[in-house]
């Protein structure tokens, strides 16, 4: 008897694990692409650099029915492939960003909770009694929020406070095995309490961050 070959679907359960790491470094987008050219992203203060070390990937900020360079058929927002790809849809748009060096991720070894939300890039234009003639795009409020057991003021969440610096999610399959997905939020502000405290003298210390990141990057399996 042969078994049929596994096949991943939509209703497949391929992560159970997520570890969360974080970098000193942060990414930014250095140009917008799309079909046929591209824009040059400048810092106001003339001071726009990638950090050391850094290696450079392209970013979807629309959906892509089309596939073009490493990128699948109907990609969703935030598909993030290594290297510069161009659009060859027109109406596609993508950023191509420079992301911090990986060799200098550490682990936040004590994580309780995760929680990360793109805010809404499309705002409906009503007409008439048509609730959504057609749709904008706008400017979106991303948050994010993490909690951890506290170990010190120079590790964990504590060392990120008020640092801007870079998350990364590792999503692996249940019972071990290689990285499936890797999200990169950069970018981001955290703001974390000193210490949170409760009635049980027997319970573990803890602290809760909450803040924004500018961007994120999400890979198929682990680009580093």
């Amino acid at each position: 008897m042969t078994l049929p070959l596994h096949t991943l679907t939509q209703l497949t359960k391929t992560g159970n694990e997520v570890l969360i790491y974080a970098n000193f470094d942060t990414g930014i987008v250095k140009k917008k692409l799309y079909m046929g050219g591209e824009v040059n992203m400048a810092s106001c203060a003339g001071s726009l650099s990638c950090p050391s070390g850094s290696f450079d990937a392209t970013i979807l900020t629309t959906p892509s029915k089309a596939s073009f360079g490493s990128f699948p058929v109907n990609s969703p927002v935030y598909t993030a492939k290594t290297g510069s790809q161009s659009p060859t849809e027109a109406g596609v748009l993508a950023d191509l960003a420079c992301l911090p060096n990986p060799a200098n991720d550490f682990l936040i070894c004590f994580d309780k909770s995760f929680s990360a939300t793109s805010g809404q890039q499309y705002k409906s234009i009503p007409r008439k009694f048509n609730p959504s003639d057609h749709q904008v795009r706008q400017r979106p409020e991303n948050s994010i929020s993490l909690a951890d057991y506290y170990v010190s003021n120079y590790a964990g969440l504590r060392s990120l406070n008020g640092r801007e610096c870079s998350i990364i999610a590792k999503i692996y399959p249940e019972g071990g095995g290689a990285v499936q997905e890797t999200i990169y939020f950069c970018g981001v502000k955290l703001s974390v309490p000193l210490l949170t405290y409760g009635d049980d003298q027997n319970a573990s210390l803890e602290v809760a961050a909450t803040g924004t990141f500018g961007f994120c990057a999400v890979f198929s399996g682990d680009p580093s």
